[in-house]
């Protein structure tokens, strides 16, 4: 009887640990810069200009983003709270240098839907 409990409670914990793990897990995190870019073109109609230098942003950010990440880590809250907003705003800054204003605004029109 105690090993058949014990069966199910470790059988919980690793359902609930596998959730944890999908729920925190984004898009972005596991699709690869090509996937990202066919997405942003079929989503706003990128020209092979943009398709480029969205590419390019892409790869730039990632650095950028593994730098973030290694700070954050012996950051204080409020530091942690400039970095991600510096970075998001530095993010949208080059967005958009590449897309047009309409293709921006579809793209936060889309944000916005998805996260309702």
């Amino acid at each position: 009887m105690k090993k058949i409990i014990l069966a199910i409670a470790i059988t919980l914990f690793s359902i609930n640990q596998i959730n944890a793990t999908v729920a925190t897990t984004s898009y972005y995190q596991t699709h690869s810069n090509d996937e990202k870019v066919a997405k942003m073109t079929s989503l706003l109609g990128l020209s092979a200009e943009q398709q480029k230098k969205y590419k390019a942003l892409l790869e730039s950010s990632g650095k950028s983003k593994e730098a973030l990440e290694a700070k954050l880590k012996t950051a204080s809250k409020e530091e942690k709270t400039k970095l991600k907003t510096e970075y998001k705003n530095n993010y949208e800054a080059e967005l958009k240098k590449i897309l047009t204003p309409a293709q921006m605004t579809k793209l936060k029109e889309e944000a916005a839907k998805n996260k309702k």
